[in-house]
């Protein structure tokens, strides 16, 4: 086969625009797979959080907290006892 310029050029016109079409739909590919990918990790963090509220809350909070279950305990108490006598 002979050497042609034009052929040549050619070619080469077409690899690279096969390159550009190859780089578009990787980009793509990754763009599509990481769309939902944020929303998952907030679940996952929030989860996160949740269970280990204790970690963050305030002291004050958690002592008011405390205190308050205290409270209905001794709210709960009290009334078994009370149901306890009528019985």
């Amino acid at each position: 086969m002979r050497y042609d310029r034009e052929l040549m050029a050619a070619t080469l016109r077409a690899m690279k625009r096969v390159e550009e079409i190859k780089k578009a739909r990787e980009e793509r590919f990754y763009r599509n797979r990481m769309r939902n990918v944020r929303a998952e990790e907030r679940v996952v963090e929030e989860a996160e959080v949740a269970r280990n509220i204790n970690l963050i809350k305030p002291v004050a909070a958690r002592l008011a907290e405390t205190e308050q279950r205290a409270a209905e305990a001794v709210k709960v108490a009290g009334r078994e006892r009370v149901m306890e006598t009528t019985d």
